[in-house]
């Protein structure tokens, strides 16, 4: 257990996996002009999206190098 505590991966794969989350259910105010909300929307998704590759890419990285032992062997469990 200490060992996922000190793993600093783990801490970048939780914060790219809530930013994904977050940016996933975001919808802009309806307050905004129709231009604004169309950007703001896509932009958030956008973001979604690269935080989401990213988390897919780095945890497929570490995963082959052996460097998340525990959250593979949860994952594996499941």
């Amino acid at each position: 257990m200490k060992k996922i505590f000190s793993n600093y991966r783990y801490y970048v794969l939780f914060v790219l996996g809530l930013i994904t989350t977050i940016g996933f259910f975001a919808v802009p105010d309806d307050e905004l002009p129709a231009l604004s909300w169309v950007y703001v929307l896509v932009s958030s998704k956008v973001i979604t999206l690269v935080a989401g590759f990213a988390a897919a890419r780095l945890f497929t990285h570490w995963e082959q190098q052996d460097k998340i032992k525990e959250l593979t062997k949860f994952i594996n469990e499941l």
